[in-house]
C-alpha cells in the first residue's frame, strides 16, 4: 500500500545515534493508522556507504518498512534533498525529518499528524530537548541551550500556534504543499547549515503556514564536548553568517549594499550585546553563570555577521571538520 507518511533520516557516520533511532521507532504509536502506513528512508550521505549495513540488519525484523538511499553528494542540503526526492517518490501525504542522534517519543508522530489535521498548515515542527551524556553543569541546565523549543511562537488569527521557523530535526511536511511550493534546500549552505531555516523561512514566505506541536517531543543525544561555551559560541557565530547570507539571497545582486546591513547590523550586536555582557558579569555573574552565556549569543551572531561581511565565516560542515569529529546535526538555532 502507499504509505501515508514517509519518515525521513539522514546520517553521516553516526552508527550508534542511527541504531538507535531505529530501534526507537519500533515503540511509535500511531493512532488509527495501521504500521504499512509508515516507511522509513534512510539517506546516507558518508561516501563510503556506512550505514548501509545497519539498515540491512534491521530492515528483516523492521516493524516499518526501510529502506536505504545512498547520497554521495556531500553535504546537509543535498542529503535533505535526497531525503524528499525518496519522500514524493513513495506517494506518502506526508514527508518527516528526524536526525541521527535523536529518539522520538512513541506519541510523537502520531502528535504531528493530528497538529496537522487540525490546523490544515503545511508543517508541524515540535520541540527537541536535550539528553546528556554526563551531568551538566549548573549553567547549561538553566539556560536551556541545548533545547530546540520555539519561544517566540505565537497563536495567530485562526487560533493556530505558529513558529517562527522550523528546523529539519523533528518536523513533518505536507507533501502537496512541498510539490505546490517547488522547494528544495539549497546547497549553498552545505558547509555551513542554515539550509533548514532558509527552507522554511522560504515556505512560510510563500503564504503556508508553518505550525508548532507542543506534544511532537523528541531527545537528542548530547555528548559532554558540546556541553561548553566555547561549541555554544563557534555555533550562535555560525548562525549569524546564516543570517548574513539569508539577507544577501533576499538582496540579490545588491552585493554592496547586504555587506553594509550586515557589517552594520553585526557591529550593533557586538557593542550592544557586549555592554550587556560586561553589565551582567558585575552584576549577576557571579550568582548565575547562565546569564553570562547567554548575553554571548548576542555578541556572538553579531560577529558571524560582521565577519560575513568581509567573506569571512565558520563552515561547521566542511567536510575535514565533520569527518574530525562527527559534527553535531541538530536544530540551527538553540536561542537562549
Amino acid at each position: 500500500m502507499t504509505p501515508a507518511v514517509c519518515l525521513c533520516i539522514c546520517t553521516y557516520r553516526r552508527p550508534q545515534g542511527l541504531d538507535g533511532l531505529l530501534r526507537a521507532l519500533a515503540f511509535l504509536r500511531l493512532g488509527d493508522l495501521p504500521d504499512a502506513a509508515l516507511r522509513v528512508v534512510v539517506v546516507d550521505n558518508a561516501p563510503d556507504g556506512s550505514a548501509e549495513p545497519i539498515v540491512a540488519r534491521r530492515a528483516p525484523d523492521a516493524r516499518f518498512a526501510l529502506s536505504y538511499v545512498h547520497e554521495r553528494r556531500k553535504g546537509l542540503a543535498s542529503a535533505r534533498n535526497a531525503a524528499l526526492e525518496a519522500g514524493l517518490a513513495s506517494g506518502a501525504a506526508w514527508i518527516a525529518f528526524i536526525d541521527d542522534d535523536e529518539a522520538p517519543e512513541p506519541g510523537w508522530l502520531a502528535a504531528h499528524l493530528a497538529t496537522l489535521e487540525a490546523t490544515g498548515a503545511a508543517a508541524s515542527v515540535g520541540p527537541v530537548y536535550p539528553v546528556f551524556a554526563s551531568p551538566p553543569p549548573l549553567w547549561a541546565r538553566r539556560g536551556g541551550f541545548f533545547a530546540a523549543v520555539d519561544r517566540d511562537a505565537a497563536v495567530d488569527g485562526a487560533g493556530v500556534l505558529r513558529a517562527r521557523e522550523a528546523y529539519s530535526g523533528n518536523v513533518v511536511l505536507s507533501r502537496s504543499a512541498l510539490a505546490a511550493s517547488g522547494l528544495r534546500f539549497d546547497p549553498d549552505f552545505d558547509e555551513i547549515g542554515g539550509e533548514d531555516t532558509a527552507f522554511f523561512r522560504a515556505l512560510a514566505e510563500m503564504g503556508h503556514v508553518i505550525a508548532v506541536s507542543p506534544e511532537a517531543v523528541v531527545h537528542e543525544w548530547t555528548p559532554a564536548d558540546r556541553v561548553r561555551p566555547g561549541w555554544l559560541v563557534r555555533r550562535w557565530f555560525r548562525t549569524g553568517g546564516v543570517e548574513a547570507r539569508l539577507l544577501g539571497a533576499e538582496l540579490g545582486a545588491r552585493r554592496a549594499h547586504a555587506r553594509l546591513r550586515n557589517a552594520g547590523r553585526g557591529l550593533v550586536r557586538i557593542g550592544g550585546g557586549g555592554a550587556r555582557l560586561v553589565l551582567t558579569t558585575l552584576w549577576a555573574g557571579w550568582r548565575d553563570p547562565a546569564r553570562i552565556v547567554a548575553r554571548l549569543f548576542t555578541v556572538a551572531r553579531g560577529g558571524g555577521l560582521l565577519a560575513a561581511a568581509f567573506g569571512l565565516g565558520y563552515r561547521e560542515y566542511a567536510r575535514p571538520q565533520v569527518e574530525a569529529r562527527g559534527a553535531p546535526r541538530g536544530p540551527e538555532e538553540r536561542r537562549p
